[in-house]
């Protein structure tokens, strides 16, 4: 969930965040969060966070407004999902190969910036830590909802 998140504070960084409901389904893992980000002149764009623990294929989506954004992986032929980690977890690091090489050159780039001001860096750097505080207070937030649930 926490990857659904960081999207939503990356396509809408000016916005707040509140959520509007929430739910589980009891014993299936299921969470579901709805939620308003509402944007500086006053628009509320619907989220909604769908997360299922131990769900039989790789999803990452994302619905805004009733259209949805994302993939679905199944696993390599011949096996099952949800499987021990030494067999998904490579199949889920191919996935996301090429989105945590752009990530982490991204970050890089930001804590050292060749040639630039220190300044400049440092201006970076406090951008990109108050983009994680939000991401893990809204996490936070999420997580004391279920917290007795799950």
């Amino acid at each position: 969930m926490i990857h659904d998140i960081d999207i939503l504070k990356w396509l809408f960084p000016q916005s707040t965040t509140r959520i509007t409901s929430h739910s589980v389904a009891a014993g299936t893992g299921r969470l579901e969060v709805r939620l308003d980000l509402v944007r500086n002149d006053g628009t509320a764009i619907q989220a909604t966070l769908d997360y299922r623990k131990r769900h039989p294929t790789y999803v990452q989506k994302v619905r805004i407004d009733h259209q949805t954004f994302g993939y679905e992986h199944l696993p390599p032929q011949g096996t099952t999902w949800p499987a021990p980690w030494p067999e998904a977890g490579p199949q889920m690091a191919k996935a996301w190969r090429g989105a945590y090489i752009r990530q982490f050159e991204a970050f890089a780039e930001r804590v050292w910036v060749n040639g630039a001001d220190p300044s400049e860096s440092r201006f970076s750097l406090l951008k990109l830590w108050e983009g994680y505080r939000e991401t893990f207070s809204l996490m936070h937030e999420i997580a004391d909802l279920y917290a007795y649930k799950i």
